[in-house]
Order: structure tokens, then C-alpha cells, then sequence
């Protein structure tokens, strides 16, 4: 486990880093440079959650009004497992999951359309193993994607959990979940807006699809 406490990671570009990390430019951080010989980085908060990921890093981010430097990063080791309801992603894929609405009794998350998430580039196993469910009150057709490899599966209407294995090839660091979405609000009208797709409670990188 790494803490990354009170660290210049922050949304966004930053104004004086026009990249996704480096020297800071900001008077403070000029003179500091200057004055006491420090190396006075900031990071793009995609550009650090991503480099997580790839490297096979979980990261997890907490932060309270308190004050500005209760912010911290707990990055853990996947060991290929992942729950994207615990994890941090960075903005622009977490902008692919619906929003997410934390509850401590239901750890998942739900997809879109189309919902990406960035793994361990350096991955030996030969199967990724889903678990889904759908909270839809009809079936979904769902394709899920791992490299270049890619697999559509019916999941039924149920919110009972569903293990769906692909192959993986050609690996690029990916995967992905597409499947049409339903909106609770309308479909159920309780109140939930969301577009959704299948919920994800895991997946996981495994080296031979037998049980």
C-alpha cells in the first residue's frame, strides 16, 4: 500500500503545468526552487490515477472540507482484481461509468453505453472473468472487450450475479463494457435518472477459464 498524502495532484489542466506533469510554475513553488533547491512537481489527476493503474496500482481517492490538505491517495496492488466501485478512475473514464452513487451494503458500479477502465499493462494471465448483474427488468445484450478480443452475451433480468469469461488478446492495458441503457426513473419511476447499463461488482485477470 502507497498513501500519496496532500500531493499537488489535482482535476484538470493546471495553469501553470501546461503538461501532464512536471515543474510547477507558480510563484511559491518558482522561488522554493530557486531558494532551497527543491523539486517542486505537480501532477494532472488522470495523468496519476492512470500511471496507477497501468503500473498495477488501485487507487483509491478520500478528501474532507477540513481543509485543503486533507487529501490522500490509497493505491493498493490489484493482484488482476478489480472493483470499480473502490477504485478511483481517471476523469475522462469515469465519465464512461454512470454516476456513482456510494452504498456500503451494494459494492458496484454501473456502466453506460460504453464504460472503459485502464488495467495492469503488464498482464500474463489469459482470461478476464466479469461478474455482472442486471437491474434492468428485461434482458441486455452486452458485449465485453479485453485487447482486441471481444465477446456479446444475453444477461438476463436478475439481479443475481453472472460470471462471464473472455479470452484476451492482443492486450492494450483495456477493457471495456458496452450494452444498451435504461433509465430507473422511467422504467421503474423511483426517482433514479441515471442512464445505466449492467452493474460490475468485479473483474478479474485469470489464467485458465475453468472454475
Amino acid at each position: 500500500m502507497i498513501a500519496f498524502a496532500a500531493e499537488p495532484i489535482v482535476e484538470g489542466p493546471i495553469p501553470a503545468i501546461p503538461y501532464p506533469w512536471g515543474l510547477r510554475l507558480d510563484g511559491m513553488s518558482v522561488w522554493s526552487i530557486r531558494k532551497f533547491g527543491w523539486l517542486e512537481l505537480g501532477f494532472d489527476s488522470s495523468y496519476f490515477m492512470r500511471t496507477l493503474l497501468m503500473l498495477g496500482w488501485t487507487p483509491r481517492r478520500y478528501r474532507s472540507d477540513m481543509s485543503h490538505l486533507a487529501d490522500v491517495i490509497i493505491a493498493k496492488k490489484s493482484h488482476g482484481y478489480y472493483e470499480p466501485s473502490e477504485i478511483t478512475l481517471p476523469s475522462d473514464e469515469c465519465k464512461t461509468w454512470a454516476p456513482h452513487v456510494p452504498d456500503p451494503n451494494l459494492k458496484l458500479r454501473f456502466t453506460q453505453s460504453k464504460s472503459v477502465m485502464t488495467c495492469a499493462k503488464n498482464i500474463k494471465a489469459k482470461f478476464v472473468e466479469f461478474c455482472i448483474s442486471n437491474y434492468a427488468p428485461f434482458a441486455l445484450d452486452v458485449k465485453l472487450s479485453a485487447g482486441s478480443s471481444s465477446h456479446i452475451c444475453q444477461v438476463p433480468k436478475s439481479s443475481v450475479k453472472g460470471i462471464y469469461k473472455i479470452p484476451i488478446l492482443d492486450w492494450d492495458g483495456q477493457i471495456s463494457i458496452s450494452s444498451k441503457t435504461w433509465r430507473p426513473a422511467k422504467v421503474l419511476r423511483n426517482g433514479d435518472n441515471r442512464e445505466l447499463g449492467v452493474a460490475v461488482h468485479y473483474f478479474k485477470f485469470i489464467d485458465s477459464p475453468e472454475p
